[in-house]
């Protein structure tokens, strides 16, 4: 059986896109984002390593150098940089969590999907 050479075309181009609902790979943050006001913050379970943070459409792990054991606790979580709030960039964001403050080292793009697990292993 001939097919016409659009639909092969066509055919080929679909089969490469990638799917709307893949998962899209963990990327550092380049540069800055301005956080809404009304961003979900969800702790990560253990050692107080990792935040997630869900902005709109947006997702992001926030990992801390020397861990941050307050944010696991605290009943208000405020992120800045450089003294401006709601401020997230790739370097020089502080998390403060009570009366603790702690240093950034990574911010990563995650997928809702990865955002969704965490929210789900932190009920646990």
């Amino acid at each position: 059986m001939k097919l016409p050479l659009s639909l092969v075309i066509v055919a080929a181009c679909l089969s490469t896109m990638p799917a709307a609902h893949a998962e899209q790979d963990p990327m550092p943050l380049e540069g800055c984002a301005t956080l809404g006001d009304g961003q979900q913050i969800v702790r990560g379970s253990g050692n107080g390593k990792r935040i997630y943070v869900r902005d709109g459409e947006d997702h992001y792990q926030l990992t801390f150098r020397n861990g941050c054991s307050a944010a696991v606790l605290a009943s208000k979580i405020s992120i800045s940089t450089d003294g401006q709030a709601n401020k997230l960039c790739s370097e020089a964001t502080k998390v403060k969590a009570d009366r603790q403050t702690c240093r950034v080292s990574e911010v990563t793009r995650i997928s809702p999907e990865e955002f969704d697990r965490q929210k789900k292993r932190a009920r646990h």
